[in-house]
């Protein structure tokens, strides 16, 4: 990635419940964003799984979902494994609009505690 254009603090210390999700607040997408996007995440706390993806529109509040053919960003992020913090690239398919980042509790287990920070360029 070259320079940063943006960064979001998107989810600051939010509990996904077991089998529940906490999606951010809608950041807009710049317009001289060249599409190429990152997630700095945290696991801090919790016994539980997560996966986190990102969802789109081009209205701040429409209906935000996930494009076709985009995988989700990091799965099976635990407080305990060597994942738990990190930064990944990802460049989907939709560069305008709006984006939230969803973090998705899949061990259906117990909690997960996490930060993220979306970074666009």
């Amino acid at each position: 990635m070259g320079a940063s254009i943006g960064r979001f603090l998107v989810l600051n210390g939010v509990t996904c419940s077991a089998g529940g999700s906490q999606t951010s607040n809608a950041v807009k997408i710049p317009s001289n964003a060249d599409g190429n996007f990152a997630l700095q995440y945290e696991v801090t706390d919790g016994g539980g799984t997560a996966t986190f993806d990102a969802l789109f529109c081009t209205t701040e509040t429409g209906t935000f979902i996930q494009p076709t053919g985009l995988s989700d960003i990091v799965t099976g992020v635990t407080a305990t494994t060597s994942n738990a913090s990190d930064i990944v690239s990802f460049s989907p398919p939709v560069t305008r609009g709006w984006i939230k980042i969803r973090c998705t509790e899949t061990g259906s287990a117990t909690t997960v505690v996490t930060t993220a920070r979306l970074i666009m360029q």
